[in-house]
């Protein structure tokens, strides 16, 4: 075959697996994965959330929030885990100015564009398994409770942190409506891989062997 052919067509190859290469999230909110607790709070603060007083004197794991925007979308929920004082997952539930179901669909879309194609998908429910039983008994229909839609990103020779993220729709708490344009919209992201680390200095096994150690702006996704 003709050397020129040749070249061409593993430029060709590689120019198709470079446009085929998704991004990870690697960062959320402008922040990396292990941001101090003032890091945190400085971001949710910057991007309009309503931050307490008492969260900046307090050790909590867990940080939640009102108000302010993501991705462009009005926010009625941050929450924040952190883990031995560093960030290891953040999710805003956002309440859309129209519709929950079309804005789960564009989220959903830009996601996709950024991450790749998800990883699954399921229904959500929070019926334990006897009241779905009665219901069915009942010849009653299980509610729809929402969706969620997610990505894994696992670690590999390249890439040394496991993540994961997911778009999720559902009614508002306490609301009991299957009307999925009332509903609201989370996007969570996590770092599997640095919550296990941390929890492992934190909490260690005792056997176990030390180790050291408005539209919507995609673009926020």
């Amino acid at each position: 075959m003709n050397p020129r052919l040749l070249i061409l067509a593993a430029c060709l190859l590689a120019s198709t697996a470079f446009a085929q290469t998704f991004s990870r999230p690697k960062s959320v909110l402008g922040m990396k994965w292990g941001a101090s607790r003032i890091e945190v709070l400085t971001a949710l603060g910057e991007a309009g959330a309503t931050i307490p007083e008492t969260l900046f004197d307090s050790t909590e794991p867990r940080i939640q929030a009102t108000g302010g925007k993501f991705a462009g979308q009005e926010v009625v929920m941050w929450d924040v885990e952190l883990v031995n004082g560093k960030l290891v997952a953040l999710s805003a539930t956002m309440k859309a100015a129209d519709s929950g179901s079309a804005l789960f669909r564009e989220i959903k879309k830009e996601l996709a564009k950024k991450y790749g194609p998800p990883t699954g998908e399921r229904r959500l429910s929070t019926l334990t398994p006897d009241q779905k039983r009665a219901l069915q008994v009942a010849g009653a229909r299980v509610p729809n409770q929402g969706t969620a839609t997610s990505w894994k990103f696992p670690a590999n020779l390249q890439e040394k942190e496991s993540l994961t993220l997911s778009c999720e729709m559902a009614p508002p708490t306490s609301v009991a409506t299957e009307d999925e344009s009332q509903f609201l919209v989370t996007v969570r992201y996590a770092s599997e891989s640095l919550r296990a680390q941390l929890d492992a200095i934190t909490n260690p096994d005792p056997g176990a062997t030390p180790k050291s150690g408005r539209p919507l702006r995609g673009k926020d996704l």
